[in-house]
């Protein structure tokens, strides 16, 4: 054969991978994920365990501050404690009013907080119920609770479109707060504990100003439900996650949209912030989770469990960010290691 040859069959082979690149390039530029960022995007993070023993979806994920203890609820009706070290289930809490929507630890880690057909408080270490409070009269779903940092106050949202602060020691109810026009889905405490966001079905967010008890601001861009948000810890950052499919990070402090991160092809069901504040995590009914870079706005990772179609219904990154944890729609908690 002619070297004509052998250089014609050469550029042909170089053409047809420059073609493959560039299609590549074009389907992540697409995605806003640039070729330096593909370069690192599976190297973010890596599953090391999935835990199981919910019999239904698992609805809910929450560290203890100390990142010692995971909680996980579930529609099957309970609540388990798993160990953090060896994530080893070591309790397990039964409600009796249907559906776990939602855990979150007091600050101390002594109480946990759960929503549902009631509001319930739990000694999750004798595993006993300690106390219960319904919403109101005419609707008990409760789908979002959360403590402040102190610990002094909890926060519930529910199906009647308010927000309701409680002393979790007496459970005498401190607060109403009822502006939404809808279901509220999530509630969050900025880390000082000043200022209450909330994300409702009603596609907007609101700030709530927790001493003076009156609302702040009111966020709208979203064009679906807000199904959560999440402060940063240094609380100049908030997110928020929507049915619309994509994630907003605003300034608590402008009220306006820092940015709109896109890339998910179905509703947003959970969003954090990690401790450092350099990334934020997502977690979608299209079955993934995605890792962003805070300051450039791209996506850094995508993780999905195999070709699996469960949904990710809520995340928790572990508070020294080295761990990220996912509840799915097929009962499952993915443990991932994150770099």
């Amino acid at each position: 054969m002619s070297k004509n040859y052998h250089n014609r069959n050469l550029f042909g082979t170089i053409a047809a991978i420059a073609g493959t690149l560039a299609a590549i390039v074009a389907i992540l530029t697409y995605f806003n994920i640039t070729p330096v960022s593909w370069l690192k995007l599976w190297s973010k993070a890596t599953k090391i365990e999935t835990l199981s023993g919910h019999a239904g979806r698992v609805t809910s994920v929450a560290f203890s501050r100390d990142g010692k203890i995971l909680a996980s609820s579930s529609s099957d009706g309970t609540i388990k404690i798993w160990d953090s070290n060896g994530f080893q289930d070591i309790a397990t809490l039964e409600s009796d009013a249907g559906t776990v929507t939602s855990v979150a630890f007091r600050p101390d880690g002594q109480m946990l907080a759960s929503g549902g057909g009631k509001m319930q408080l739990w000694n999750w270490q004798a595993q006993r119920e300690i106390a219960t409070k319904r919403h109101s009269w005419w609707s008990n779903t409760i789908h979002a609770v959360a403590f402040s940092p102190d610990g002094q106050q909890l926060a519930t949202g529910g199906d009647d479109h308010s927000i309701k602060l409680w002393n979790p020691e007496t459970l005498w109810e401190i607060a109403t707060f009822a502006d939404h026009s809808d279901r509220v889905n999530s509630v969050a405490f900025s880390r000082d504990g000043k200022i209450l966001a909330s994300g409702s079905r009603d596609k907007t967010i609101k700030l709530w100003n927790i001493q003076t008890k009156q609302k702040i601001a009111t966020l709208t861009g979203h064009a679906g439900t807000v199904n959560s948000v999440a402060f940063s810890r240094n609380g100049k950052m908030l997110a928020s996650g929507s049915d619309d499919k994509t994630i907003k990070i605003w300034n608590p402090e402008t009220f306006k949209a820092i940015a709109t991160l896109m890339g998910h092809t179905a509703g947003v069901r959970s969003v954090t912030i990690s401790p450092k504040g350099n990334m934020l995590a997502s977690g979608s009914l299209d079955g993934t989770i995605k890792l962003w870079n805070i300051q450039t706005k791209e996506a850094i990772a995508s993780l999905k469990d195999g070709e699996d179609s469960k949904s990710i219904n809520s995340i928790a990154i572990s508070p020294d960010g080295k761990i990220l944890v996912s509840g799915s729609s097929d009962g499952t908690i993915d443990i991932w290691r994150v770099r």
